[in-house]
């Protein structure tokens, strides 16, 4: 390839990759996975060491989701009980960093063909100050396990990943 012809495939190149982030799908859990979920590659994700919980949080940490299943037995026993202490739970995880935290109605949604219900709120971080947008989110993606997903984000970290973050929405799957 001479320089005339190299110059044009490399900015060819360029556009076509131009606002692409690579990106790794995560199955979750582990073993036996019911759903997928994928996040940008120069994000970082933890999964706790048994496979039951996702930490993953954009590169200056503006953006952070946490996600993790409610506890089988508790959703098979009685599932209104179960659903009202997730969301003690993530009041109270919310109270630890989040000051002035307050919550919108629930609203349903559907990523997929996965049926979610949400609740968005907002407030300031206690350590900085800084306006925070929280989301809660409950979906089952197999009709037995139900799965919490907290999100968190400053409001320039939502401008910042806008396009990141829509592909992290949209790429939630079960996997059947």
């Amino acid at each position: 390839m001479n320089r005339k012809t190299m110059i044009p495939a490399v900015l060819l190149c360029a556009f076509l990759f131009a606002g692409t982030v690579p990106a790794k799908k995560y199955d979750y859990p582990v073993e036996q996975p019911v759903f997928s979920i994928t996040f940008p590659d120069n994000w970082k994700v933890e999964l706790n060491t048994k496979g039951v919980a996702i930490l993953a949080q954009s590169p200056e940490e503006e953006v952070e989701y946490n996600l993790w299943p409610l506890p089988a037995k508790e959703v098979k026993d009685n599932i209104k009980a179960a659903l009202n202490e997730a969301v003690a739970e993530v009041n109270d995880l919310v109270d630890e960093y989040v000051k002035d935290a307050k919550f919108g109605e629930w609203k349903a949604s559907s990523i997929n063909g996965l049926d979610f219900i949400a609740a968005g709120g907002t407030g300031k971080y206690k350590e900085d100050g800084k306006a925070v947008n929280l989301e809660v989110s409950f979906f089952s993606p197999n009709g037995k396990s139900i799965y919490v997903i907290l999100y968190w984000a400053t409001e320039s970290g939502e401008t910042k990943y806008r396009h990141e973050l829509e592909k992290v929405e949209q790429s939630i799957k079960a996997e059947r």
